[in-house]
């Protein structure tokens, strides 16, 4: 079974408190953990939809050094200069990776709103302020492993 965690970066793991200890880290550490207690219990791949998906090196350079566990298997496509496009949000780039890769199940690991109206059961918004919360974890959990 093919489960996807689609993950914004910002607001999901970092946040504004984490920013404000002045680290040298990119991730909280907490909010690592919490994330690879769900690709644990559910063996989900991951799918970059952050912003940081445009300077890919930075993504799996940060992953290694900051010990996430996940195995990076894409990125969405990035809309944002597209002019021709009418629809530019990340649920439109998450879109378009879904028809071209499909998967069983997937979630939206996202601090903002910027999905289309079938994607909303599949979001967990977390709090750009605090990052990913066990309580995120736990739905994220319940969610993808929903149709096991």
């Amino acid at each position: 079974m093919r489960k996807i965690i689609f993950l914004d970066i910002d607001g999901v793991l970092n946040s504004e408190l984490f920013a404000k200890k002045k680290t040298r880290k990119n991730f909280d550490p907490e909010c690592v953990k919490r994330l690879n207690r769900i690709i644990q219990e559910t063996n989900a791949d991951i799918v970059i939809s952050s912003s940081w998906k445009l300077s890919p090196s930075s993504v799996y350079m940060a992953f290694k050094d900051e010990g996430v566990e996940g195995n990076i298997i894409g990125m969405t496509p990035n809309f944002i200069f597209d002019d021709w496009r009418e629809d530019k949000t990340r649920g439109a780039e998450i879109e378009q990776w879904l028809m071209e890769n499909p998967c069983d199940n997937y979630i939206i690991l996202d601090d903002d709103e910027l999905f289309k109206k079938e994607q909303k059961k599949h979001w967990i918004q977390t709090d750009y302020q605090i990052g990913l919360t066990d309580g995120d974890v736990e739905k994220a959990i319940t969610l993808l492993n929903d149709d096991e």
